[in-house]
């Protein structure tokens, strides 16, 4: 089954943090929550939001600028429509996704999250590689950067010869507190062997932090075969008469 994207929700960067989950969302959707913050406190989702738990490897950071990338995620009993993240004390950017068709049980990751931070204050974003061990996997490619700046065009385009469908979700920088932003961008690893690096031109020069996060697909159920019937030939035994 393909992983597909339901919907991405609305961006929040003013307390109290609440960014929508964009559905219908049903039963078994995968919601990820994109955190970007300064390196104060670990952001959670509320405890009225049950069933949320950082990405393995989250939060990520701090980078050379003090920012902080946190992925947290919530397998969905349906109708979800809104977290709330507490936590950061100075200011936080947080946006959702909500998939479908991501494996129905344990982690929705396939391996290991690669993650980075990158001190070096320049334009270009590098994501590091992951290798997936099935097919078809959904990469998500997660960046947080300090930069203090109202943007949605800061992420730049990502390029990644090895990746299809290549599609930006996220490009969200705010000037709340002391400022910062995310990005993600997604495409699929077709066959199971490594991703590649990814890498973008940012719009600003900044120390970032990165995730690469290959989510695996549910498996495809096995077709029935068809029922095999037994046709036994009964002999006719006929009496004539003369």
């Amino acid at each position: 089954m393909a992983i597909t994207i339901v919907g991405v929700g609305t961006v929040d960067s003013a307390t109290p943090w609440a960014p929508t989950v964009a559905g219908p969302v049903e039963a078994n959707d995968i919601i990820l929550a994109l955190v970007e913050q300064a390196s104060l406190t670990t952001p959670e989702a509320s405890p009225a939001a049950t069933g949320y738990a950082h990405v393995l490897g989250s939060p990520v950071g701090p980078d050379s600028a003090g920012t902080v990338l946190s992925v947290l995620w919530k397998r969905a009993v349906g109708g979800e429509t809104s977290v709330t993240i507490t936590g950061p004390s100075n200011h936080a950017v947080t946006r959702t996704i909500t998939l479908r068709g991501v494996k129905t049980t344990g982690n929705p990751w396939n391996v290991n999250p690669a993650v980075a931070t990158d001190a070096t204050v320049s334009a270009t974003a590098t994501w590091p590689a992951v290798t997936p061990t099935v097919v078809d996997c959904l990469i998500c490619l997660c960046i947080a950067t300090g930069r203090d700046a109202n943007n949605t065009a800061n992420l730049g385009a990502v390029t990644n010869p090895n990746l299809t469908s290549l599609t930006e979700r996220m490009d969200n920088w705010a000037a709340t507190g002391t400022g910062g932003g995310i990005g993600l961008v997604t495409g699929f690893r077709a066959p199971a062997t490594s991703t590649g690096t990814s890498s973008a031109t940012m719009g600003s020069t900044d120390g970032k932090a990165l995730m690469t996060l290959a989510l695996e697909p549910a498996a495809v159920a096995a077709a029935t075969p068809p029922s095999t019937y037994l046709v036994r030939s009964q002999a006719v035994n006929r009496s004539y008469h003369y």
